[in-house]
């Protein structure tokens, strides 16, 4: 194992030939197949990792030995997508626990209430979403984007789910966009992703997600291949959980 210094705290960096994926030497993809037929797998099969409300700086997420605390998730990214959620009622309204009232799983159609096309709708603008209670505007967008990480942890084969807000998209594109100026795609390096706790202009405390390089893949190959495989998987889970998505409060 390597150690970064992060903060004046040394961070132990598992070697991606220590990865549970990696030791299994198989097509996860194939032995899902074998063991599960034509049992697809849905949002709720996969582990998802939240960020933390209220400005936290720890990252909670389940391991086959229980609930585990985490200052920085490390992790090769095998998949990622963005999608639009809007709810017609606010959380305030409704109290969350329902579905978006309309979907975009390619950031362009909408399904549902009003439909049509994303960056003609109204919606979709900054500022168009209601202020909270105690604002004067909102800088929101009504349709909220969504963007979906999914990243292989060095305990499990799977991916795990890291359900990004509107306030964490602008680090991990940024970051995407730092790699492949690089020419570097996600999954030859292990990421790390850290909680930053932040304030918005009404005085709100939320967290928002920080995204550096860990360290080289040495298997690169192996990665690409593991990435490919189970991509089209990984797409359609993400539109399941688009489509299922609770409301959750404004960040």
């Amino acid at each position: 194992m390597a150690k970064k210094k992060n903060n004046g705290k040394e961070l132990v960096v598992v070697e991606p030939t220590n990865y549970v994926a990696v030791k299994m030497n198989v097509d996860v993809t194939e032995v899902i197949r074998t063991n599960l037929g034509n049992v697809k797998i849905s949002a709720l099969d996969l582990d998802q990792i939240k960020i933390p409300a209220g400005g936290g700086k720890i990252w909670t997420y389940e391991t086959i030995d229980g609930e585990e605390d985490a200052k920085a998730i490390e992790g090769i990214i095998v998949f990622t997508t963005t999608t639009r959620v809007y709810w017609e009622t606010s959380y305030e309204e409704s109290g969350g626990g329902s579905p978006p009232d309309c979907v975009s799983i390619d950031m362009i159609h909408g399904r549902g209430n009003p439909g049509g096309l994303c960056p003609q709708c109204p919606l979709s603008e900054f500022k168009s979403a209601p202020p909270r209670k105690g604002q004067d505007e909102s800088r929101a967008q009504a349709c909220q984007e969504r963007r979906f990480v999914f990243i292989v942890l060095p305990i499990a084969a799977l991916p795990y789910v890291i359900n990004l807000p509107p306030t964490s998209l602008n680090p991990s594109k940024r970051y995407l966009l730092r790699l492949a100026s690089s020419g570097i795609k996600f999954h030859e390096r292990i990421t790390r992703v850290e909680l930053e706790p932040d304030k918005s202009a009404d005085g709100h405390k939320f967290s928002k997600a920080k995204f550096s390089v860990a360290g080289p893949v040495s298997n690169p190959e192996f990665w690409e291949d593991y990435s490919k495989k189970i991509a089209p998987m990984l797409q359609a889970t993400a539109e399941e959980m688009a489509t299922d998505m609770e409301q959750e409060p404004e960040e």
